[in-house]
């Protein structure tokens, strides 16, 4: 970078840098590496502190990746790849270095997730029996026709409910692909199972949305279905108060309740501009939890929802 000085270009004055040629060099006369900078730490600064660092540890450094994986991908060992990515001999060796640690954060993420599924098989879960008929009749009552993808994603989280172990899926699509017609049909298998089910969606427009989507296609099902905001509750399509919809779900009477974070944020919060105290919401059956966009929701507040299953010894 030139920079201007008295309106006009200037190189200034440049650095000066003293090698000792009888050591490799670490600033110049080589490719080096540049890192993000602030005022008062500099690459060249952050060169001198790590080499010798390197250097000090480079028989104490333990690869997590196993010496299978290595050979069978021809990744550099640790030691060299990471001296590479910091002092590479040429481009093709910086390049092998960062092909190396990008495999082993996908490998270590990739480990983590299979601990936590074997985590989750382990505990029990209410085995829910897939009712066929109930099925069969739900999707001849759509005024569409499911898509294969529709079928497969239903099939399989029916199946992972029938086990006594917890199920826990993301299901995945573009908007308008169906993703709450699949939700409906795991629903409705669980309510009529005996069991109550929590829709939670990130804002009120939304959970607006899925009350009344809900309400529609499972119109000829006799299910119970509420609706809970931090405006307004609804039970069977008519406005009644927070303390009303509640009571009805604790006695088990509403078989599907379609909230936003309302269903999870303490009587405090929810009741200090009342100067009172709210009820909680409190299941009786819970069995299902679906979340709708659940990377708007953090991971207390999506394990506070399923609390309810775990609370009765299963697992949400």
């Amino acid at each position: 970078k030139i920079p201007a000085f008295a309106f006009r270009a200037s190189t200034g004055k440049p650095p000066q840098i003293s090698e000792n040629l009888n050591f490799d060099p670490t600033h110049t006369g080589r490719l080096i590496p540049v890192y993000p900078e602030t005022e008062g730490l500099s690459s060249r600064w952050l060169r001198f502190i790590i080499k010798p660092v390197l250097q000090k540890l480079k028989n104490q450094m333990l690869d997590p990746l196993p010496e299978t994986v290595r050979k069978e991908n021809n990744f550099l060992p640790l030691q060299k790849a990471i001296w590479q990515i910091h002092f590479p001999d040429s481009l093709e060796e910086a390049k092998e270095a960062k092909k190396r640690f990008a495999f082993e954060e996908l490998f270590i993420l990739s480990l983590f997730v299979l601990k936590e599924r074997l985590k989750l098989a382990r505990k029990k879960a209410i085995a829910i029996s897939i009712n066929l008929d109930l099925i069969k009749e739900f999707v001849k009552s759509l005024p569409f026709k499911l898509t294969d993808a529709q079928r497969k994603s239903a099939w399989q989280i029916l199946k992972d409910l029938s086990r006594p172990r917890p199920m826990n899926r993301l299901l995945e699509g573009d908007v308008g692909s169906g993703k709450t017609v699949v939700a409906a049909m795991a629903a409705l298998n669980v309510a009529k199972a005996g069991y109550q089910v929590v829709f939670m969606a990130p804002t009120e427009i939304l959970t607006k949305q899925h009350y009344k989507t809900i309400n529609d296609i499972l119109k000829k099902f006799n299910l119970n279905i509420g609706l809970i905001t931090g405006k307004e509750n609804y039970y069977k399509n008519k406005k009644i108060s927070r303390r009303e919809l509640l009571e009805k779900l604790k006695k088990d009477e509403i078989d599907i309740l379609i909230g936003t974070h309302a269903l999870i944020q303490n009587s405090d919060s929810l009741s200090s501009f009342k100067k009172k105290k709210a009820p909680k919401v409190k299941f009786n059956n819970l069995a299902l939890v679906v979340i709708d966009e659940q990377h708007r929701f953090g991971v207390e507040q999506r394990a506070r929802l399923c609390q309810p299953i775990r609370d009765r010894g299963g697992t949400g």
